[in-house]
């Protein structure tokens, strides 16, 4: 039973139930010990979305978009700057504008042995585009990340954690990989 044409409030119990187990998880994964005895595992990661949340939606507002510029100007040199200090490797989701807007800031994270991962063309909302208006996004974000690093981009992170239907199957498509830490090792799926 397809409502559409109702307000969320007005769904009935079999539809909203129909919504919510449509992205059910599946099993925990809880290893039985880490590596070295280690009492957890760490990863860090950081969405360089930049001016991209504005831009998105129109770019009015001079103001967030200033704000936007905090993260290549003060956010990012910070943030590698304590990760060189800790030999830490971490990930960073960079929107294909943003990679634009700042190539060198891109190279540097590569260049100082970090990955960047595919965080969209410009932050768009992945649940509202078409099948192929998503696509299209995803594998020139793919290419513009390639393009300014010099290096394949294999992780993503969705702008804003929103998902389509279409999401995951587009991701397999471009040679995404999805990571996973069991029992101390790093096991692709």
């Amino acid at each position: 039973m397809d409502e559409p044409a109702l307000e969320p409030w007005q769904w009935t119990e079999q539809h909203w139930r129909k919504v919510v187990n449509h992205v059910r998880a599946g099993r925990r994964l809880h290893p039985t010990h880490w590596k070295d005895n280690a009492r957890c595992a760490v990863a860090l990661s950081f969405d360089s979305d930049h001016e991209t949340n504005e831009l998105r939606g129109g770019g009015k507002s001079i103001g967030r978009l200033s704000w936007g510029q905090y993260g290549h100007r003060v956010g990012v040199p910070r943030i590698l700057k304590v990760l060189q200090q800790h030999d830490v490797r971490a990930s960073f989701y960079v929107p294909a504008v943003t990679a634009l807007l700042y190539p060198e800031e891109q190279r540097q994270v590569i260049g100082d042995g970090h990955e960047i991962g595919i965080h969209g063309r410009i932050h768009e909302m992945n649940s509202v585009l078409p099948h192929a208006a998503e696509r299209d996004l995803m594998l020139r974000a793919a290419d513009t990340l390639e393009q300014v690093t010099g290096v394949r981009a294999v992780g993503m992170r969705t702008p804003s954690w929103d998902f389509s239907p279409n999401t995951l199957s587009i991701a397999k498509e471009i040679g995404v990989t999805l990571r996973l830490f069991v029992d101390g090792r790093r096991r692709l799926l």
